[in-house]
């Protein structure tokens, strides 16, 4: 299981990898909760980003519901998850081939 830390609340992501195939639950408010296999091999982890990454699209919609400056501020910090989470895999990808 995997938890990742998100600056803003959770459920609407949740909701929208659930729809997308992914196992996926809010904990708390802003953290997401993932079960990926245990042996997982890089096109399941490109799937699972792109669920991740549609998912974050279909809240992003909703948000543009709040005015335009909310969507930026939103789709700024949105971007800078999705880098960060780019890093870890990589980072986690690293470890694992050491």
């Amino acid at each position: 299981m995997i938890g990742i830390e998100l600056t803003r609340p959770a459920e609407d992501l949740s909701r929208a990898l659930l729809a997308r195939g992914v196992a996926a639950k809010d904990t708390q408010e802003n953290v997401l909760r993932i079960a990926p296999p245990l042996v997982i091999d890089d096109e399941a982890i490109a799937t699972l980003l792109a669920a991740y990454r549609d998912g974050d699209r279909i809240v992003l919609v909703r948000l543009a519901g709040l005015g335009m400056l909310a969507f930026r501020r939103a789709s700024e910090q949105i971007e800078r998850e999705h880098e960060r989470q780019d890093h870890a895999v990589k980072s986690a990808r690293s470890t694992l081939l050491l």
